[in-house]
């Protein structure tokens, strides 16, 4: 499953950064990876703003990068909700709102996704 992961989100990230690589962690994508390879920040500059209460969002919107992070986020957790259901985690019902609230998050972290959808990612 988790080579499929993988083909899922280069394939994205290809339609969407033409040209660019994937910066891929053990298990899927890594949120803070992902950020400082779309924004060229450090580590010590998203932690700082992280410290500061800013959402990994709200950096890559600040950064004009957020679609892209959107996108890979996206599809990364979209197949941790398809193996929640597959285990018998989620109904197919419960999957499909949590992915409808993904896919309108903000990036804000205070959106319906944050409270409909925490407990099962």
């Amino acid at each position: 499953m988790n080579k499929k992961i993988l083909i899922v989100t280069v394939a994205v990230l290809a339609i969407l950064v033409a040209g660019t690589t994937t910066v891929l962690a053990q298990g899927g994508v890594n949120a803070f990876d992902a950020l400082k390879y779309l924004t060229g920040m450090t580590d010590d500059e998203i932690f700082a703003q992280r410290e500061n209460g800013v959402r990994l969002g709200e950096v890559a919107r600040n950064k004009n990068v957020y679609d892209e992070f959107h996108a890979t986020m996206l599809e990364y957790k979209i197949e941790i909700i398809k193996d929640r259901v597959a285990d018998g985690t989620l109904t197919q019902s419960e999957a499909d709102a949590i992915i409808e609230n993904l896919e309108n998050c903000d990036g804000t972290g205070e959106g319906a996704y944050m409270r409909a959808s925490v407990r099962f990612i």
